[in-house]
């Protein structure tokens, strides 16, 4: 193809994360461009002067998903100690950037060492620190399991044996409204204030 003027053939050369691969064509005001490979695997044409002036040293991926995960995990001495996700935190989550799609990076962690999650499971952290990534620390659970294993009010709640008034959570004395317990002692005392407040004003 090349007849249009003189060239330096590229070919087979590195920049940065490039690899020229071949000529690819003439562009406007003479410019060429070779068909360049980058070291993650995805391949585009790229302008000899941008590779050859070092404007463009790779596809702007910065590495496959594994280069960047390790790039961002403080991993101690210790297998069993926690692996700090030093990257970008999301709700105290890490999160990682795969296939341009971002995903939290203790899921990718489980998939990359230990494999696919079970279908309806999700990985809960055994922890209970969001940005660990040490997959040791992880254990597919469904989501009930895992909002009850942790601070917030349907975890704090599940764990009460009594009401506010000192009634016990069980039994017979308890009435469930969906996933909710009611305190039927306390029900029964809000019944009779009722009923004796509607004798004093009749």
């Amino acid at each position: 193809m090349p007849k249009r003027g003189e060239y330096l053939d590229l070919s087979g050369q590195r920049f940065g994360k490039w690899v020229a691969l071949r000529f690819h064509r003439w562009g406007k005001n003479g410019i060429v461009f070779f068909w360049c490979c980058c070291d993650c695997g995805n391949e585009k044409e790229v302008a000899a002067y941008a590779l050859k002036g070092g404007r463009s040293l790779s596809c702007a991926c910065r590495g496959t998903a594994n280069d960047r995960f390790d790039r961002f995990v403080i991993r101690p001495a210790d297998p069993d100690a926690c692996w700090q996700w030093t990257g970008h935190l999301c709700h105290g989550y890490g999160t990682i950037r795969v296939n341009g799609r971002r995903v939290k990076a203790h899921v990718f962690s489980y998939r990359r060492y230990v494999g696919e999650i079970p279908k309806g499971l999700q990985p809960d952290h055994l922890c209970r620190k969001r940005s660990c990534v040490n997959p040791r620390h992880l254990e597919p659970v469904t989501g009930r399991v895992n909002v009850l294993r942790g601070v917030g009010f349907a975890a704090v709640n599940a764990a009460k044996t009594h009401c506010i008034r000192g009634h016990e959570l069980q039994g017979a004395n308890v009435k469930m409204y969906g996933r909710s317990r009611h305190c039927l002692a306390c029900k029964r005392f809000h019944s009779q204030k009722r009923t004796s407040k509607a004798h004093q004003m009749a």
